[in-house]
């Protein structure tokens, strides 16, 4: 991708996508696996309600049962998190230099913790944005959304890859921004075909008066659940990377692979204290929860 030349966003998704089916063939085995994960817990929970597992007369205790959905929903978690980075090692490498799964997942594994440690910098440093309004909160999510790429591609960890993130971001702001909606635009729009795609299953299953009276109830036909992971996995998801990784690379070819010193200073010191900020606004929202719950609500 040359510098100073950027796409527009359609463009940019139709080169994503074009991208993604040329990689398709060793991407959708690990899009398959996160499909498994995300969908197990929801089909075993919609299962369990439906059948009225929930009963003490039946699979031990109740909490018997629900340590089991807590341990199925902790071991599906993990393994879409995993899957998740080797996605983006795919994403991010040539066709050439692919390896084998074995090897990806095993890359990743070594990775998970970095990543888990970028993800919760990233979920702190936001905070003070998002209890201040929403558009700070946005503000601050583009700034260091790109931190994941950057301990993937280029290996910075912690505070490191947040500060790259905002570097690239900072100086490329409204590019950024404007592909940034024009993205979720996009999925707004397959959102909205795919409520129609469903709406059209639900009532060639269950009846028209049915799937009305479930929408009113709140209950989500589980045929709706796969459908959207279905198209969340199997389409959003590799668009919306090699979509973000473009522009990654886009930011790292104008700016350059280093950051500047002098700008990487003052951007970790601010870093630094929203997430010490978000953090101590985190616990004092878990006291208060906390508090709420065992004085307020009765047992």
């Amino acid at each position: 991708m040359e510098p100073n030349i950027l796409p527009g966003s359609w463009s940019l998704i139709k080169k994503a996508w074009a991208e993604v089916k040329v990689r398709y063939s060793y991407i959708f085995p690990v899009l398959g696996i996160m499909f498994i994960a995300q969908s197990l817990p929801l089909v075993i929970a919609s299962k369990m309600i439906d059948e009225a597992v929930f009963q003490l007369d039946q699979y031990g205790s109740l909490t018997t049962q629900y340590l089991i959905i807590i341990a199925i929903v902790l071991v599906t978690s993990i393994v879409s998190f995993i899957s998740t980075i080797v996605l983006m090692t795919l994403i991010s490498k040539k066709e050439t230099e692919v390896l084998t799964l074995r090897e990806l997942y095993s890359n990743a594994v070594r990775l998970a913790i970095p990543y888990a440690w970028v993800s919760i910098l990233i979920a702190l440093a936001i905070v003070p944005g998002l209890v201040l309004l929403i558009v700070p909160g946005i503000l601050l999510t583009l700034l260091v959304s790109f931190a994941g790429f950057a301990l993937i591609i280029d290996n910075d960890r912690g505070l490191s890859a947040l500060t790259r993130s905002w570097f690239y971001v900072k100086n490329n702001f409204k590019l950024v921004i404007w592909r940034f909606l024009g993205f979720v635009l996009f999925a707004i729009i397959i959102t909205i075909v795919i409520a129609i795609i469903e709406s059209i299953v639900g009532i060639s299953m269950y009846g028209s008066a049915e799937y009305l009276k479930m929408i009113d109830d709140q209950t989500t036909p589980i045929t709706s659940t796969i459908i959207n992971n279905i198209v969340q996995t199997f389409v959003l998801t590799p668009i919306g990377l090699m979509y973000f990784w473009y522009l990654y690379e886009f930011m790292k070819i104008k700016e350059g692979p280093v950051v500047n010193p002098e700008e990487a200073i003052l951007i970790r010191k601010r870093i630094t204290i929203l997430t010490i900020v978000g953090a101590l606004i985190t616990i004092a929202l878990v006291i208060a929860f906390g508090y709420f719950f065992f004085t307020v609500t009765p047992l």
